[in-house]
């Protein structure tokens, strides 16, 4: 559709999306088109792109910067991790398709996915905050775990193809901010990206990063994030990159996608439940 690259805005969102076969059965050509910028301005822009006649019908336009936007040009990053996460999306849907957003076309010139809407539904992160309870989230998180990490492991797949999925899936500068904000700069007094509540105890936090076990067996799991590439994890899989309604959960933004620990996956969803839940008996207790 393009011969180079260029940033959208919501007024070229819309002629993009007007000009895109893919979005013909969605959005007819001719039709009128609405469109705003939904991203919450970290890394890429995201735009929602709805018919004026019928706002059941809508898409969404997501495109990777070549640098990282909450900084920007002064922080490079390659757009690359755009077909990054339209592969990943790609593979989640093969192994658990109820649990993904349809993805309708990937530009790799304009670094661009357009994919189904999930109009319906909220970040989950949100949801716990409000104190929203979704009782078929274990069930479905847990199948969704099951199905895309092993079977993009050498338990399920033979040498060849797992060699050939770990190359697809090399992502070398979003790892990097995974072992850098994961697994070191909070660990460092000096680390310049640390924030913190003022109101936590400094001394806590000043004795949690002399305490030497800590540190060796953070420093251990990091060494395993580097080099045990067991299986396709998400990479960023906290209650912020899925999406909820009461009945269904849908797993977005595998932009950090790459081949390692089966674990990391699992012990991201389960930290950011229980981070929830401590939250919750700090700020809203249940009534006695």
């Amino acid at each position: 559709m393009n011969d180079s690259y260029y940033a959208l805005d919501e007024q070229t969102a819309i002629s993009y999306a007007q000009h895109c076969s893919a979005l013909h059965g969605i959005l007819p050509p001719g039709e009128s088109l609405r469109c705003e910028e939904i991203g919450d301005g970290n890394l890429n822009l995201i735009f929602r792109i709805v018919s004026a006649d019928d706002r059941s019908r809508s898409v969404i336009i997501k495109q990777a910067l070549p640098y990282v936007r909450l900084v920007g040009e002064s922080w490079p990053l390659s757009p690359e991790r755009a077909r990054i996460e339209s592969d990943a999306l790609a593979v989640h849907a093969q192994l658990c398709p109820t649990m993904v957003p349809q993805v309708y076309h990937y530009d790799p010139v304009m670094y661009l996915t357009i994919m189904e809407d999930l109009r319906d539904a909220i970040i989950m992160r949100k949801g716990l905050i409000a104190g929203r309870r979704y009782p078929a989230f274990a069930e479905q998180i847990a199948e969704f775990l099951a199905q895309t990490l092993f079977k993009t492991s050498d338990l399920y797949l033979d040498s060849a193809a797992k060699k050939q999925a770990v190359a697809r899936f090399i992502n070398p500068e979003l790892c990097k901010l995974s072992e850098d904000v994961i697994f070191s700069e909070p660990y460092q007094a000096d680390a310049p990206n640390n924030r913190h509540n003022p109101l936590l105890n400094a001394q806590l936090i000043k004795a949690l990063r002399a305490n030497q076990p800590l540190l060796r067996e953070v420093q251990w799991m990091k060494w395993r994030f580097l080099t045990r590439a067991e299986a396709l994890v998400h990479g960023d899989l906290h209650t912020g990159s899925i999406m909820v309604t009461a009945e269904r959960s849908w797993v977005i933004d595998p932009e950090f996608a790459y081949y390692g620990p089966i674990g990391f996956d699992i012990g991201a969803a389960l930290g950011n439940l229980v981070l929830s839940y401590v939250a919750h008996l700090a700020h809203s207790p249940d009534p006695q």
